[in-house]
């Protein structure tokens, strides 16, 4: 899909979700937690640093490295329980150790069922940077006193920038295989225009991190994605 095409998608994409919404409760935003919320979820669930997988906990310090090299921002992080229902989850609340940027807390139960993908090292890293994106969208609009807009538009542009960090990533050196995230975000995809924690169609969210990955030799940091996949996706930059 080419760049007009996916600003018409995106365009329609608008309009859809300017249907009315239910409230959203606690205070979340998609896969971003604040205030409430992110106390709610502090108290119900143990953070722990170990996921119980041994690779995983061997690899990830340094996958967290490279996100926070090329994010530029250093949120704490932490795996919990999530047998009640697979996710991840972005904050700037610090509940997972002190950072001025937040946390990021990803489940267990997502993580071992993206381990089960052919290509899951794809599916993972993506993920991973799919919420750091949403702690860099933090960061800009606290830094710019910009207003955090539509959901669906602020989880398609984490779209893009997990697209952008695995071609960063494949520019390094570390071979990349796109399929996997690109099932997994196709897989999280509905068409639930109505939810105000709506993510995007299938077609969205993939075409969003295509996009990021095929533009991704363009920008060397965090803030030239930022500022393109804001453009893209109609957001103030």
């Amino acid at each position: 899909m080419n760049r007009r095409n996916l600003l018409a998608v995106f365009g329609a994409m608008a309009a859809a979700s300017a249907c009315p919404a239910h409230a959203q409760p606690y205070g979340a935003q998609g896969c971003r937690l604040l205030g409430t919320a992110a106390d709610s979820f502090r108290d119900s669930v143990d953070l722990v640093d170990s996921c119980g997988v041994t690779l995983i906990d061997q690899t990830f310090p340094v996958e967290r490295q490279i996100l926070v090299q090329l994010f530029g921002v250093d949120p704490s992080f932490a795996f919990f329980d999530d047998r009640d229902g697979p996710n991840a989850f972005a904050t700037t609340e610090q509940i997972a150790g002190p950072s001025a940027h937040g946390s990021v807390c990803f489940g267990t139960t997502l993580l071992r069922s993206e381990l089960n993908r052919t290509w899951w090292g794809a599916a993972v890293a993506g993920i991973a940077a799919h919420e750091w994106a949403h702690i860099k969208q933090a960061e800009r609009t606290r830094r710019f006193g910009l207003p955090w807009g539509p959901v669906v538009k602020r989880e398609l542009q984490a779209d893009y920038m997990a697209g952008w960090y695995l071609r960063r990533k494949n520019m390094a050196g570390t071979p990349v295989v796109l399929d996997g995230l690109g099932e997994s975000l196709f897989n999280k995809g509905d068409f639930d225009f109505n939810n105000p924690d709506w993510h995007g169609t299938p077609q969205l969210r993939v075409e969003a991190m295509i996009a990021g990955f095929a533009n991704g030799h363009m920008f060397w940091n965090a803030d030239g994605a930022y500022d393109a996949s804001a453009a893209l996706v109609g957001i103030p930059g």
